[in-house]
């Protein structure tokens, strides 16, 4: 099973959609779980916009059944772009929203932590190299 390391953050990170203000969020944490990329999870009482059951879900199992959700405005939604383990192992996951970032293509995430992840990345891919 894959190591998970869940970071809390306290950096801005927002997220947008067609322009508008998705989510946005001064307490993000940061999910790390190789071999992929860090994901940001969110507050759910940060998220602006609409949550809407997708009707399908995802498992993970180091997080559990995962809920996928529709990310839905007035003016726009981007399908499948939003996830939440409501009942996962992990407590820490538990109230948060996660994946509303550029996983999904019509979803934009703005943060000023995303020079220290790309610097950590680098980071650790350097010292992979050096072992």
């Amino acid at each position: 099973m894959p190591a998970i390391r869940i970071e809390a953050s306290h950096k801005r990170v927002r997220s947008y959609l067609a322009g508008q203000l998705v989510a946005d969020t001064f307490h993000p944490v940061l999910v790390w779980e190789g071999p992929h990329f860090p994901v940001y999870y969110l507050p759910a009482d940060d998220i602006r916009a609409e949550l809407v059951p997708a009707g399908r879900t995802k498992h993970s199992p180091t997080r559990g059944e995962g809920q996928i959700l529709d990310v839905k405005l007035a003016t726009a939604t981007a399908p499948g772009a939003a996830l939440r383990y409501p009942e996962s192992p992990l407590e820490e996951l538990r109230g948060l929203v996660g994946r509303i970032n550029n996983t999904a293509e019509q979803v934009n995430t703005a943060s000023t932590a995303a020079r220290d992840i790309a610097t950590r990345l680098l980071t650790a891919s350097e010292a992979q190299s050096k072992e």
